[in-house]
């Protein structure tokens, strides 16, 4: 893995692309910074990218549109190493913006939610006969996103289980529907990246699931921590520091392989994800969180 690392951020006003600010960490690429934030439950992953010395027309042009009652305004990060080429790091709705000056350095900073409008304004009303299938259903409440620019694809919606006999009527938020189905039928949906998904808690991997591999011999391995109960003593999860892989979301896979702690070793489920970094300064990590463990690998 080549080390020099490059990032694009595009900001997009009511669908057009207003700016695109490129950096590579070199002296004439701006100083991006950004903490990204997701999990696998429905609430949006909240993202904050950090941009240092933007001139001062950008700065008035984008803070006159987010003052803006009539202007959407989107936010896409991309992020990669030189010999792998940029991934989609983050993306999502902008909640708020705020410069700031600290000596002879100004900053401009962004915050946004994935999906945000998607969950808050999506509505849903129809009966659904019954004995139908419930990745059926999801399917049809997760197509209500798509109008406000969710991807919706089949294959991402891995869920078991069929309506009752009597049949269901649902009305109202798309985002409260989803979660009482979640609730009653264990599974989990979320919004990562602008696509739609949902699977079973726990469980085997899904087809479109993809796993990743961390390990002192790949070189992208910090640090393992298993998660311990109070009750019985028994593991809970992991807790799992390496080497950022852009490619990483919620809902993935994690191949362990762990000098220290070898019996932990194995496949762990990205249940919550936090990527750190910047161009110039911050050193590039993800911090995984699992609270669900799929069977072991090699037993």
């Amino acid at each position: 893995m080549g080390w020099l690392r490059k990032l694009s951020l595009n900001i997009y006003v009511n669908n057009r692309l207003f700016k695109t600010y490129n950096s590579d960490g070199t002296r004439n690429t701006l100083d991006i910074e950004f903490s990204i934030e997701k999990t696998l439950t429905g609430e949006p992953n909240e993202s904050t990218v950090v941009i240092s010395n933007i001139s001062p027309d950008a700065k008035s042009s984008l803070m006159g549109n987010a003052m803006s009652s009539n202007s959407k305004i989107f936010i896409e990060l991309f992020a990669g190493y030189e010999d792998k080429g940029l991934e989609l790091l983050s993306c999502g709705d902008l909640m708020k913006l705020w410069p700031e000056k600290q000596g002879s350095s100004n900053t401009f900073t962004l915050s946004y939610l994935d999906g945000f409008f998607a969950v808050q304004d999506s509505h849903y009303e129809g009966a659904v006969p019954g004995n139908t299938a419930l990745s059926s259903v999801v399917l049809e409440l997760a197509k209500s996103f798509e109008k406000n620019g969710i991807k919706v694809d089949p294959t991402k919606i891995n869920i078991q289980g069929t309506i009752p006999l009597r049949g269901m009527t649902f009305y109202g938020r798309t985002a409260t529907t989803l979660d009482l189905l979640a609730l009653v039928y264990n599974f989990t949906w979320s919004i990562q990246d602008g696509v739609f998904q949902a699977y079973m808690d726990g469980g085997d991997k899904q087809p479109s699931q993809a796993i990743y591999q961390v390990s002192l011999a790949d070189r992208n391995l910090l640090k393992a921590t298993p998660e311990i109960g109070e009750k019985y003593m028994q593991q809970t999860g992991m807790k799992i520091e390496a080497i950022l892989n852009p490619k990483c979301k919620c809902g993935d896979l994690i191949q362990l392989g762990s000098e220290i702690y070898p019996q932990f070793n194995g496949d762990y489920t990205i249940h919550n994800l936090t990527f750190t970094g910047g161009t110039k300064t911050s050193d590039w990590k993800m911090v995984i969180d699992s609270k669900t463990l799929t069977e072991k690998s090699g037993e």
